[in-house]
């Protein structure tokens, strides 16, 4: 396991948006854009159960992900690590990082009765690095 830097933990507990990469069955790489989130030990992704990237991390949970400053887009961190996935708080979660990117409330209200009308059941892709650029 490697540590974060306080610089580098700080993009990712700032409202700067990540890249996930996932590995295809295939080997190549599958890149999403995502909200992230730092909890001291790992970095912090959260999904719907069954996306595209939850099933690729079932089966390989090798990821890669690099976060970039919304303010400094020359300053980012990459990130290489393992995934685990948890399905205790993940709501909880995904609605903390949500507010964290839509400040404004009226967006953040319309955001969570969306969210809740889905029905969709929520995964927290912990990850924990194994080496940071």
């Amino acid at each position: 396991m490697t540590s974060l830097t306080a610089a580098q933990a700080q993009l990712f507990e700032g409202p700067n948006l990540g890249v996930l990469g996932t590995l295809r069955r295939d080997s190549t790489m599958h890149l999403t854009p995502v909200w992230v989130g730092w909890d001291g030990e790992a970095i912090l992704v959260n999904t719907v159960v069954n996306r595209v990237k939850h099933k690729h991390l079932e089966r390989d949970p090798r990821v890669s992900i690099v976060v970039t400053d919304a303010g400094d887009p020359t300053r980012y961190v990459s990130v290489t690590g393992v995934a685990n996935l948890v399905l205790e708080g993940a709501n909880e979660q995904f609605y903390e990082q949500a507010s964290k990117y839509l400040r404004d409330e009226a967006a953040l209200a319309a955001f969570a009765k969306e969210s809740a009308a889905s029905g969709d059941r929520r995964i927290i892709i912990r990850i924990t690095p194994l080496g940071v650029m």
